[in-house]
C-alpha cells in the first residue's frame, strides 16, 4: 500500500511541476516577445538617431551656416532676446576684434568654445599649457599676445577666478 501512495503522490508532485513549467513556458515566451519589440523599437530609435546624427553633421557644413545661425542656440532660440542676450553677442564679437590678422583654424574656434563659454568668465580664465597649445602655429599678433596675457593673476594662481566664482 506504500508503494501506491509513493507513486499516487509522485503523480501528484509531477502534475504540479509540469504546470508550473507550461506557466514558465509561457511567461518565457512573452518576456521574449517584449523583449523582440523593445529590440526592434531600439533599432528602429538607432537608425533615426544616425540619420539625426548625419543631417546634422550635413548642416554644419561651411556653405549652410550664416551669420544668424546663433539665433538657432539654446539662449536665444525661442525665447525672448533681452538686453542681456545681446551684450553677451556684442562681447563676444568685440573679442574677436583682438583676433584681427589671425587665421582662424580649427584650433582657434575649439579654443573659443573651450575657454570663452560664459562672458562673464572671459576675464577669469587660466593661463594653461593647454590652452597655449591652441594657439600653436597662430601667427601671434598684438591682440592674440593681449588675449593670452590679459589676466596676469592666473599665472600666478593654481586655480582660476573663475573656477573660485563658481564654488561660491
Amino acid at each position: 500500500m506504500k508503494s501506491g501512495i509513493n507513486a499516487e503522490y509522485g503523480q501528484e508532485e509531477l502534475g504540479t511541476v509540469r504546470g508550473e513549467l507550461g506557466r514558465t513556458e509561457n511567461d518565457l515566451q512573452t518576456e521574449t516577445g517584449q523583449h523582440n519589440k523593445t529590440a526592434e523599437r531600439l533599432d528602429t530609435c538607432s537608425a533615426t538617431l544616425t540619420d539625426s546624427q548625419t543631417k546634422l553633421e550635413d548642416a554644419r557644413t561651411f556653405q549652410n551656416i550664416t551669420r544668424w545661425d546663433v539665433l538657432y542656440t539654446t539662449p536665444y532660440f525661442n525665447k525672448v532676446f533681452t538686453d542681456e542676450h545681446f551684450q553677451q553677442l556684442t562681447t563676444s564679437w568685440d573679442m574677436l576684434r583682438k583676433f584681427v590678422g589671425t587665421n582662424m583654424t580649427e584650433r582657434i574656434v575649439k579654443h573659443f568654445r573651450q575657454y570663452h563659454k560664459e562672458p562673464v568668465c572671459d576675464d577669469f580664465e587660466q593661463l594653461s599649457p593647454t590652452m597655449l597649445r591652441d594657439f600653436v602655429g597662430v601667427e601671434m599678433t598684438t591682440g592674440v599676445f593681449d588675449h593670452l596675457m590679459k589676466d596676469t593673476q592666473a599665472l600666478l594662481s593654481p586655480e582660476s577666478l573663475c573656477d573660485k566664482k563658481k564654488d561660491s
